[in-house]
C-alpha cells in the first residue's frame, strides 16, 4: 500500500506539470491536491516511521501548493473587483496631437499613441495642437476602426 501512495504522489506531480501546458481551469491542480492528501494519509497509515520521501518531496509540495492557492485566490479576488474597461473607456481623457486640421463642423486627424484617428470638435483646431479626447463613438456595433470618430477639445 505504501508503493501505491508513492505512485499517487508521482501522478499528482505529473498533473501539476500538465496544468502548466493544458488550460483546465485549475481542475488538474485540484485533483493533484486531493491525490497528495490521499497519498499522505496512506503513507502515515501504512508506514511505521515518517519516510524521507515525505520530508524531501511531499512537504515542500504542500507548501508550494498552498502558496499557489493563496496567490490565485488573491489574484482572482483582485480581478473580480477590477472594473471592466472597454477600449473606448480607456482612451477617454487621453492626450493626442492634431495631425490634420479639424475644421468647424468637419473632420480632421489626430495621433493617439502612434495611431491615426479621425476626430471632430466643437470649434476648429489647427495642426500640431494638443487635444484631449472627450467622447468616443456612440455605437458599440462599429467594427471598423476607420469608421470610429473621436470628439476632442483643445488641451489647456
Amino acid at each position: 500500500m505504501e508503493i501505491m501512495a508513492y505512485i499517487l504522489v508521482i501522478f499528482a506531480f505529473a498533473l501539476i506539470v500538465t496544468e502548466f501546458f493544458v488550460f483546465s481551469y485549475g481542475a488538474l491542480t485540484s485533483i493533484s491536491a486531493i491525490l497528495f492528501v490521499v497519498a499522505t494519509i496512506f503513507i502515515f497509515m501504512f508506514s511505521p516511521v515518517v519516510p524521507g520521501f515525505f520530508i524531501d518531496i511531499i512537504l515542500p509540495s504542500y507548501v508550494t501548493l498552498l502558496v499557489f492557492i493563496i496567490i490565485f485566490i488573491v489574484l482572482g479576488y483582485k480581478a473580480n473587483k477590477t472594473k471592466v474597461k472597454s477600449s473606448m473607456d480607456s482612451i477617454i481623457n487621453s492626450v493626442a496631437f492634431v495631425t490634420k486640421d479639424i475644421p468647424d463642423n468637419g473632420f480632421g486627424q489626430i495621433d493617439l499613441n502612434g495611431e491615426m484617428w479621425t476626430a471632430y470638435a466643437d470649434s476648429p483646431i489647427e495642426k500640431g495642437k494638443k487635444v484631449i479626447i472627450i467622447e468616443g463613438p456612440h455605437s458599440l456595433s462599429v467594427l471598423d476602426k476607420d469608421s470610429l470618430k473621436l470628439k476632442v477639445k483643445l488641451s489647456n
